[in-house]
């Protein structure tokens, strides 16, 4: 039973020493490593002389608040809000895409 506990801390010990941490990054880090990307490439990041287009700026179009419907494990229903916001990134070459996140 001792060397069964002592084992498993060693094993726990040596996978948490090596095992990688992931990190998601912020969207400036990303642009950041989009662009280091585009530089080693000389600028071209498909490699057909066409550049990769990156997002210029983000906008807030539409911020709004909602009321939806929960339903507990009993089936009794219950009501929450939560915030839409729709935004909008304009990219290098012109054009736009619009979308919506829903924070709790």
């Amino acid at each position: 039973m001792k060397t069964t506990l002592i084992t498993l801390a060693i094993v726990a010990t040596a996978l948490i020493g090596f095992t990688p941490q992931a990190e998601a990054g912020t969207k400036k880090d990303i642009l950041r490593f989009v662009g280091h990307q585009l530089s080693k490439n000389n600028g071209y990041g498909n490699g057909h002389g066409h550049c990769t287009p990156y997002v210029v700026r983000t906008s807030e179009i539409c911020r709004r608040c909602e009321t939806r419907t929960g339903y507990r494990p009993c089936g009794s229903v219950y009501y929450y809000n939560v915030t839409v916001v729709t935004y909008r990134d304009y990219y290098s070459n012109g054009s736009s895409r619009t979308y919506t996140r829903t924070i709790a």
